[in-house]
């Protein structure tokens, strides 16, 4: 998905930073080497809000999708979309990191910080799923993943998980077809 660049409030609202990109990373796994290129996509729901119940769309409201449910630009999402980059960059860089499988069969990711009025602990979740790419690459060392960030935003609860593991391993079990479960 290729996010474009748009104007809220007399603002011009940058996405350059969440166009696909791609990353290689290493990982060593019961049965080997082997390196992993990974295609990462954002999706629009990492800026954007869907409306809340009964919730009147603001005359000044930027909408970024209709269907399936109306979203709009969301200021506060998309001012963590810089860490969310960095964060998922984090990944590829340490696939020892762990990350969580949710009830939703999706992974996530987080890191917590205390909002700028201080207080309880908050979390910055990104929700990503991991699936082969289509294409694959003859060079049996190399393997290519798809990898959709398919929602983040903050959180002051913990999210329900059933397992964690390194992101490597996630990467691995994507590979060879292993059931996260």
């Amino acid at each position: 998905m290729q996010h474009e660049n748009f104007h809220y409030n007399g603002t011009l609202i940058y996405l350059s930073h969440l166009g696909q990109t791609s990353a290689d990373f290493n990982w060593t796994s019961p049965i080997g080497n082997q390196t992993y290129r990974v295609w990462l996509r954002y999706s629009n729901h990492c800026y954007s809000r869907e409306l809340a119940h009964g919730e009147v769309q603001a005359e000044h409201a930027y909408v970024v999708e209709t269907a399936p449910k109306l979203r709009v630009y969301c200021p506060d999402r998309y001012g963590q979309t810089e860490r969310l980059v960095r964060m998922m960059g984090a990944l590829f860089e340490r696939p020892t990191s762990k990350v969580s499988l949710t009830h939703d069969k999706n992974w996530t990711t987080f890191e917590l910080y205390l909002p700028p009025e201080g207080g309880a602990q908050h979390r910055y979740c990104a929700f990503f799923r991991v699936k082969n790419s289509a294409e694959q690459p003859e060079d049996p060392s190399l393997h290519f993943l798809d990898m959709h960030v398919e929602s983040a935003y903050v959180r002051t609860n913990v999210v329900k998980t059933v397992r964690s593991c390194p992101f490597g391993m996630v990467a691995h079990m994507t590979k060879h077809q292993i059931p996260y479960f």
